[in-house]
């Protein structure tokens, strides 16, 4: 359970079934605590539509990772991080058709630097 400081009023609960969840609303409602019940598979899966490159170089730029990238489709977003020695960066394209060739190519090329892809 997560209770964020700027919203003092507000609490956040995560439930293993759906029994657990039925049985927290109802204690809540009989306790006049308004619920608003958010069920993660009806949200959009945007791991249908993202891959993870990893064993970027530290030297990558962002552009140069956009730019290769950009080949397979339109990007909707890039999120990067450090992970060692290396950079790891979550691309989501607009569409899922657009990852759907990351099942058989698991390696590209960005400059003369070969990183590893995988599905998210």
């Amino acid at each position: 359970m997560v209770a964020p400081r700027h919203l003092s009023n507000f609490l956040k609960a995560i439930f293993t079934d759906e029994a657990s969840r039925n049985r927290a609303t109802e204690k809540a409602n009989s306790n006049n605590i308004p619920t608003t019940i958010i069920n993660p598979q009806a949200q959009d899966n945007q791991d249908d539509h993202t891959i993870i490159i990893k064993e970027i170089p530290l030297g990558t730029s962002k552009e140069e990772i956009r730019a290769t990238f950009e080949e397979y489709g339109t990007i909707e977003d890039i999120k990067w991080s450090l992970v060692g020695m290396w950079q790891k960066a979550r691309i989501i394209y607009t569409t899922s058709q657009m990852t759907n060739q990351f099942q058989t190519q698991w390696s590209t090329l960005i400059g003369k630097d070969s990183v590893r892809i995988m599905a998210a």
